[in-house]
């Protein structure tokens, strides 16, 4: 059987068939790590700070699969995979991953942008972030969407998944990455965001938003401290339905941690992950719940807690890398 999955290609709206077929047979138990919101790879090895090892399939590679809708940030999440597919450190992002305007505002002294003397005041605050903006403008206008990163490439690497690495043409390069690295792991980016059906999102914002908290789905818009008068650009991309794509490409046996950060799209993927059985793939769900939107958060946590999940922790304050390694590392 086929899946039917809507995308688009550099041409325009195309329909992509994903052929499901078992291949896992003979796998042996597989490592998965699942960033669903890369942004600039603040979290793309968080799996690596899990505090226990236990359900861990030893001897087996790590997979890391990472999705980013932002077409603005998708070029930037393929230069780090290859770089962590070679043992290399992360490349540095083209602008500061900041994800909020807390997080840019810590930069005002390095952006030479700080705060005037005196008691700050909200036009004060607007200020110093008008300045940063403007300091920043540069590399933002330089952002571009790759075309190369099609449907296509988002069908071919989702199937990926559902291929065992030890099994595969891949097994030679695990083993030496392994000896050179002293780690075993598969990054592969997927250009394309998760909800709760296979289609498409548009996105829309300024290049501004994209330090404020980055490009947002339509009715999910977010301006604090970014100009009114800064062009808003709009994106059709390709969404994944998470939760199909979880049970065609994962088994009981794997070990999966899932960290989902998905700008509102978690209120469809909690209660299809709860409705599906989906729910008992999942090792560890470390994941931010947004305030505001149609079912409240307690009413997500009770279905989490009341699920097949075996871990599930709440994004931290502040979200970054830092603040969930805290989170993880407490006993």
């Amino acid at each position: 059987a086929d899946i039917v999955v809507a995308g688009l290609h550099a041409l325009g709206e195309d329909t992509v068939h994903i052929p499901v077929a078992d291949q896992m047979a003979h796998c042996p138990p597989r490592n998965i790590y699942i960033d669903a919101g890369v942004n600039w790879c603040n979290t793309i090895s968080l799996f690596r700070a899990l505090p226990s090892e236990r359900g861990v399939s030893m001897g087996m590679p790590w997979e890391i699969y990472g999705f980013e809708a932002s077409p603005l940030i998708a070029p930037y999440t393929e230069s780090c995979a290859a770089a962590l597919n070679l043992g290399r450190p992360l490349p540095d992002p083209p602008i500061p991953p900041t994800g909020s305007s807390a997080e840019l505002w810590r930069l005002q002294q390095h952006l030479n942008c700080s705060q005037q003397k005196g008691a700050p005041s909200r036009k004060n605050t607007q200020r110093v972030f008008d300045c940063m903006l403007q300091r920043l403008r540069p590399q933002l206008d330089a952002l571009k969407p790759d075309p190369a990163l099609n449907m296509a490439v988002v069908e071919r690497r989702l199937r990926s998944a559902s291929e065992c690495p030890m099994l595969g043409p891949e097994r030679p390069l695990y083993e030496l990455q392994a000896a050179a690295t002293s780690r075993s792991e598969r990054y592969t980016m997927v250009p394309a965001g998760v909800g709760g059906s296979n289609g498409t999102i548009t996105l829309f914002g300024s290049r501004q938003q994209l330090l404020l908290g980055g490009l947002q789905p339509g009715g999910f818009r977010f301006r604090a401290h970014a100009d009114p008068a800064e062009r808003e650009e709009k994106h059709v991309v390709p969404s994944i339905d998470l939760v199909w794509w979880l049970r065609t490409s994962f088994r009981l046996e794997d070990y999966v941690v899932l960290k989902l950060d998905v700008e509102g799209a978690e209120q469809e993927i909690v209660p299809a992950l709860a409705a599906s059985g989906a729910d008992a793939l999942i090792d560890v769900l470390l994941w931010e719940c947004h305030a505001g939107l149609r079912t409240r958060c307690w009413k997500l946590d009770r279905m989490l807690d009341e699920s097949g999940v075996g871990a599930v922790y709440r994004e931290p304050k502040g979200g970054g890398d830092d603040a969930w390694r805290k989170v993880l590392s407490r006993p």
